[in-house]
């Protein structure tokens, strides 16, 4: 069974109310799939916090599996690639985006179990989409993903899945002796060829045009820096130099302090004593007969220049 191209294949998160987690008797019958249609391109998507948070309840059987839930995810319109839900049954096992890649706060999971007749392009792989607190997809849950919810929680009341007009809220409640009520959660099924990954490398952020590709020798999109971390980097650069600059010249400075300690102090030639030079202004007061005593010289005779003596007069007073 194909469907329209105006339901979208995108995660619902479903809660039986009173369902526990090892309540699987009701089984639903799996319609053959061998038709499918692509929805188109599925690029990299997040979706309001509370698209996770929140449980509404559809008032709508399970679109195939023979419950009725309180919901999450996709099952709400604006948490939706463009607005787009499930409206028809078993509609995210035969409807696709291709190339997809699974939205943010959801992980790839491999196709459940029994869905080898799901027809592909050749060189085509199929992946199903569940929140990243999510079991994957299995034949027992239906081909959805599945969690516990296991604190109590206020579930919006709906009016439909078509029309989503909110009527009331009630309380959901887990008896402290329940290990958890069971959430059940559509998947979101994207197809992809080789050399394109099924899951957002992002964890934030708006979505991109074309999903993310891994082939070798394609370099990715070019990532400009922040002014902020322009700013950082030319300030390090700064304080770099700036600190190279100050040991470079505190180096050459205790190396020329160090070199005028080690040289000799000069030496001071003294000068030659200088007998005319002297303290008393250059006169000397002791001057040595300068007599030449090589040659042999005989004294005088005695008498020969003598002074003749004279005799003191007598004194006649007497």
């Amino acid at each position: 069974m194909s469907v329209t191209p105006t339901p979208g294949p995108i995660a619902t998160t479903v809660v039986s109310s009173t369902s526990t987690e090892d309540d699987t008797s009701s089984t639903a019958t799996f319609p053959p799939f061998t038709e499918s249609t692509n929805l188109g391109p599925l690029p990299t998507t997040s979706f309001p916090s509370n698209c996770l948070e929140t449980l509404w309840d559809m008032n709508t059987a399970g679109m195939g599996i023979p419950y009725t839930y309180n919901t999450q995810g996709c099952a709400i319109k604006t948490c939706c690639p463009d607005e787009n839900r499930y409206t028809e049954d078993w509609a995210w096992m035969t409807s696709y985006y291709s190339p997809g890649v699974c939205p943010e706060q959801y992980r790839s999971c491999p196709p459940p179990e029994g869905t080898a007749e799901l027809a592909t392009s050749q060189g085509e792989s199929i992946a199903f989409c569940c929140p990243t607190n999510y079991v994957c997809p299995y034949s027992a849950a239906g081909f959805v993903c599945k969690s516990l919810l296991t604190t109590s929680t206020t579930v919006v009341m709906l009016d439909n899945v078509f029309n989503q007009e909110s009527t009331s809220m009630r309380p959901e409640t887990i008896d402290p002796g329940d290990k958890g009520v069971s959430q059940l959660a559509y998947p979101i099924q994207i197809r992809f060829r080789k050399g394109e990954t099924p899951t957002a490398t992002a964890t934030s952020g708006t979505a991109s045009s074309t999903p993310t590709n891994t082939d070798a020798g394609e370099p990715g999109p070019s990532k400009a820096l922040s002014t902020g971390a322009i700013v950082g980097i030319a300030l390090g650069a700064f304080a770099t130099v700036i600190i190279c600059l100050s040991l470079f010249l505190f180096y050459r400075y205790k190396t020329k302090k160090g070199k005028a300690a080690l040289q000799p102090a000069p030496v001071v030639p003294m000068a030659s004593p200088n007998p005319n030079n002297d303290m008393y202004g250059g006169h000397s007061f002791f001057q040595p007969n300068k007599q030449d005593l090589s040659q042999p010289s005989e004294l005088p005779a005695e008498g020969a220049n003598a002074s003749p003596v004279a005799e003191l007069p007598a004194n006649h007073d007497r």
